[in-house]
């Protein structure tokens, strides 16, 4: 003789209030992770419970969307080097160069030394920037 045991499940009315506060909270919050949903529903003086949110959030269809696009991973703090000889490491170039090269006294008039000291006054501009970026980012 065998028999199957069923469970149950008893609706419980303060399950489901909480559980249309947590959507709630989590909308208004502008569908932020489960420790932003919570605080903002603590600051809000609504009192939610932790795993009850962490359900809303698993079962929010904007979420699990937003969750399937695939991020890059940078590496910051780093050029990639060519695995060849005289390949260009990885630079981010904004723009051609402008028409007008900014004077450059002590220097001869020939136009192309000009480019050429303008564009490596840039290039070590943004190399300097990059490493800022990346130290500041690391903090």
């Amino acid at each position: 003789n065998t028999s199957k045991i069923s469970q149950i499940m008893v609706e419980d009315p303060h399950h489901k209030q909480q559980m249309g506060l947590a959507k709630w909270a989590h909308q208004k919050c502008g569908y932020l992770g489960e420790k932003a949903t919570y605080r903002w529903a603590q600051d809000c003086g609504i009192v939610i419970i932790f795993d009850i949110i962490k359900t809303v959030i698993a079962q929010c269809p904007i979420c699990q969307h937003t969750q399937q696009r695939t991020i890059l991973h940078i590496v910051r703090g780093q050029l990639n080097r060519g695995k060849l000889p005289r390949q260009i490491w990885q630079m981010d170039c904004i723009g051609p160069l402008p028409a007008q090269l900014p004077e450059t006294p002590g220097i001869g008039c020939n136009r192309a030394s000009q480019l050429e000291v303008w564009a490596w006054m840039m290039i070590r501009w943004y190399l300097v920037m990059y490493f800022l970026i990346s130290v500041l980012s690391m903090q």
